[in-house]
């Protein structure tokens, strides 16, 4: 079972390794890009999530910027990817909060993630270009209210 909650500073030291594997191994980075992997840094003002399981081994994380409703990190160690971490944490945060219309960039080439997102419901709304190459911008919106009968 996964357990999602907000992170503390115990975790700062899984977090960090986890975004650094991720990016040191992203193969949608540009050929030649050195990604800045100090996760402080890339997440200020960001409220991060961590989501572990019974063993309390910490499998991966989000960091949103709530004031914008924006998802800026999702990470899932590679050990743990397929085995619903990423759903839970999704679901935790940004489904828990549906009053709220998400939103999150994704680099074009980076498709696995694109297929993920666009299986826990994310729709893309349009493209730009960035400093790691065209991206996606992904949105989720509010669920519809409740029909209320008499």
């Amino acid at each position: 079972m996964h357990t999602v909650r907000l992170a503390d500073p115990r975790d700062d030291d899984a977090v960090q390794g986890i975004f650094e594997r991720a990016l040191r191994g992203a193969d949608w980075l540009p050929a030649g890009a050195e990604p800045d992997t100090d996760f402080k840094r890339n997440s200020s003002c960001e409220t991060v999530h961590v989501c572990s399981a019974d063993d309390g081994v910490l499998r991966g994380f989000i960091a949103v910027y709530e004031p914008g409703s924006f998802v800026h990190h999702l990470y899932v160690d590679a050990a743990f990817q397929g085995q619903g971490v990423g759903r839970a944490i999704l679901a935790a945060v940004v489904d828990s909060q549906p009053d709220k219309p998400w939103r999150l960039k994704c680099v074009l080439v980076n498709t696995r993630a694109r297929a993920f997102y666009a299986k826990t419901g994310w729709r893309e709304t349009e493209t730009a270009m960035g400093s790691q190459g065209l991206y996606v911008v992904l949105r989720k919106w509010a669920a519809p209210p409740a029909i209320r009968t008499a």
